[in-house]
């Protein structure tokens, strides 16, 4: 009876022991899942304010191009009036001239306002003709925003300009204006990305030659 006590007490010895390697074991795996969820959540969360910050930047952009839009579309306007009144000034100045010498003072006074006209027509066209190729230039800066792409960490295993592969000790950085994936070395710069934002951002060196031309 004795002896059946004591393997009896073995017996028990041995599972509990086993249970509390079951217990250890899982502790440590649900540890291990706890920290991945936690490098995750993390990661999810920097992409996240990232992709805010782009769309932010966009919207600004285009807010800006459609203040001159307006704006162009204005000048259009005043250009197209101004070259009404030209053109009347200039038939009443001929009327005029036919008409009489005796109008000579008021044909002066004509030929004055159609210079000043002329000159002013001549301004508008020209800031016409520079605000349309600014406004061309800020289109092609805005589809180019619009088309970039926040790559994703897991698809991109080297540094895109040195092509050093990334290890636990050399990380991967996005640039900010890009979206593309770099080095700590090839991605040092920061730069302001938009007008929207005024704190400079990690950007790679494309993109501050870029930004600071």
């Amino acid at each position: 009876t004795t002896e059946s006590l004591t393997k009896a007490n073995q017996t028990a010895d041995l599972q509990r022991e086993n249970f509390e390697k079951q217990i250890a074991s899982l502790e440590h795996e649900l540890t291990n899942t706890q920290s991945d969820l936690e490098s995750r959540t993390k990661k999810y969360e920097m992409q996240f304010l990232a992709l805010t910050e782009n769309l932010a930047t966009v919207r600004g952009e285009l807010k800006i191009a459609h203040e001159k839009l307006v704006d162009f579309e204005q000048i259009k306007r005043e250009k197209a009036d101004l070259q009404g009144r030209l053109t009347t000034s200039q038939d009443e100045n001929r009327m005029f001239l036919e008409r009489s010498l005796t109008s000579e003072s008021r044909n002066e006074k004509l030929l004055l306002e159609n210079g000043q006209l002329a000159k002013k027509n001549s301004d508008l066209e020209s800031a016409l003709q520079e605000l349309a190729g600014e406004y061309q230039n800020l289109q092609i800066h805005t589809n180019k925003l619009t088309q970039r792409r926040w790559l994703n960490d897991q698809d991109v295993h080297e540094c895109m300009k040195c092509n050093q592969l990334f290890t636990l000790t050399q990380r991967k950085h996005h640039c900010r204006n890009c979206g593309n994936i770099f080095c700590d070395t090839c991605s040092s710069k920061t730069a302001i990305v938009a007008a929207a934002s005024k704190k400079p951002q990690r950007v790679c060196d494309q993109c501050f030659k870029e930004l600071t031309s």
